[in-house]
């Protein structure tokens, strides 16, 4: 499972930023082989990592489901043999009283790799140095222009994009990885454009 617990603990830092209100709880579903072995470790390093971004606790195998727990996290884990797509895979589903968002990964060439998001297939591999812009759009003619040529302007370097799409002309999910953290302004100005419904930054 030695790849996998990065891969856990990317999926818990993705999903705690892009989750709207407090979070509650916590579903991980694991498939293929991994399955087949403790899964404990990679329970705790996706707590670890819905932890890291809002809170400064040191988590470990210890006390990783203790310190869930006094926050009042509930906590489901599911195993199964076998996925349809993807030979190991792990998905994380979190909800507040106010959301619900699911990321799914797994290690590709030893990387921690994002497949899906919200069931949109997305399939990015991030720069642990860099940040993760994730845009809830229309699918239509322009968004990918407008948003590169506002980042552009901003003097922010996208390395690579991915969008995923339930239809044409429906509703898709652009992710960027960008270099540079764009600033509250220029969050507001995507937030803004036509098209867009939301834009959060994601920190890595």
């Amino acid at each position: 499972v030695g790849p996998y617990i990065a891969v856990a603990e990317l999926l818990g830092t993705v999903a705690t930023q892009l989750l709207s209100g407090q979070l509650t709880t916590i579903d991980l579903s694991f498939f293929g082989e991994i399955a087949e072995h403790d899964v404990t470790p990679l329970k705790a390093f996706a707590i670890r990592g819905l932890l890291r971004p809002i809170s400064e606790q040191n988590v470990n195998l210890v006390n990783a489901t203790s310190i869930a727990e006094a926050r009042g996290w509930t906590i489901d884990e599911r195993l199964r043999a076998s996925h349809e797509e993807f030979h190991n895979l792990i998905e994380l589903r979190v909800g507040s009283s106010e959301a619900q968002v699911t990321v799914s990964g797994t290690a590709s060439h030893s990387r921690p790799t994002i497949v899906r998001i919200n069931d949109l297939d997305i399939d990015i591999v991030p720069d642990p140095n860099g940040f993760l812009l994730v845009c809830e759009n229309e699918d239509r003619p322009g968004m990918i222009g407008s948003l590169g040529t506002l980042l552009g302007s901003r003097d922010i370097n996208i390395s690579a994009m991915r969008v995923g799409r339930s239809s044409p002309r429906g509703q898709a999910l652009m992710v960027l990885m960008v270099d540079d953290e764009p600033d509250a302004d220029a969050l507001d100005l995507i937030a803004a454009v036509e098209g867009i419904a939301t834009a959060r930054l994601v920190r890595l």
